[in-house]
């Protein structure tokens, strides 16, 4: 009795192994061209992205339970299961493509969403530094300014200081003295982001030794600066943000470093 149970176990193992395997092999040619149909330059229907998701989340689930399934019959039930090489081989297979058709399909989303960002970024011309509408202005209309001969600048600092909120709270309260044309923002409890005009270079090393007093107030508990100097505005074609966050990491407490 416990042995023909155990086969008719067994028996509807290997028939979930079977529907599922038939299950992929059926689906193989519609989910490869649905894939495909995501290429950059390439229109296509606006519900592809999430049915290709969907699609794949349901292969990924059928592929797990034939794995779960695969490891009783070579297991457990080894004795009473009948090998099929075959098949496993044809499964395997079919997984394998499967995964590579979904991976192309997510490299020519990425594709795809990179460029439309940079389409973006192009149209809408410097990323936006700072959080204020009037902030954002300031910052474009001085970057017009940049190499004029007269009434111009020789570059313009975006500066970032990062520190304890009580730090960046105290620098806030206090203020810096800058031109109307410049922009002093508190970005974020722990952030303040600056914009500085320069006409000449002295304006720059003054503005330096300015924050750096600040930042050597014995009252400020953890703070440090970074620098990224835009002498012209495709100065600002690189990811400015992300480089003086990455810089702002690598530094020590009470630092300021002048990205370039």
């Amino acid at each position: 009795m416990e042995d023909l149970k155990t086969r008719r176990y067994v028996m509807s193992l290997e028939n979930k192994v079977e529907m599922n395997y038939h299950f992929l092999d059926d689906i193989q040619d519609e989910f490869r061209e649905r894939c495909k149909m995501v290429a950059p330059g390439k229109p296509f229907p606006g519900d592809v992205v999430s049915r290709v998701k969907r699609q794949y989340k349901e292969i990924r689930d059928r592929l797990a339970e034939i794995r779960a399934v695969q490891q009783l019959l070579r297991g457990k039930y080894r004795r009473s299961a009948k090998r099929n090489p075959l098949r496993d081989k044809r499964i395997d297979e079919l997984g394998f493509a499967l995964k590579n058709y979904y991976s192309s399909f997510e490299f020519n989303l990425r594709t795809i969403e990179r460029l439309k960002r940079k389409l973006e970024q192009e149209k809408m011309g410097p990323r936006a530094l700072f959080r204020g509408h009037e902030n954002n202005l300031k910052f474009k209309e001085g970057l017009k300014l940049l190499g004029r001969r007269e009434g111009g600048y020789l570059c313009i600092s975006v500066v970032f200081l990062k520190g304890d909120s009580a730090s960046i709270e105290g620098i806030y309260e206090r203020g810096i003295r800058l031109k109307e044309g410049d922009v002093f923002e508190k970005y974020g409890e722990d952030e303040i982001r600056m914009s500085i005009a320069h006409g000449e270079e002295s304006e720059n090393r003054r503005i330096q030794e300015v924050i750096r007093r600040r930042l050597l107030y014995e009252g400020y508990k953890s703070i440090k600066c970074a620098i990224y100097r835009v002498e012209e505005q495709r100065d600002l074609a690189r990811d400015v943000q992300g480089l003086l966050y990455k810089t702002l990491e690598s530094m020590g407490n009470k630092e300021l470093k002048v990205v370039r």
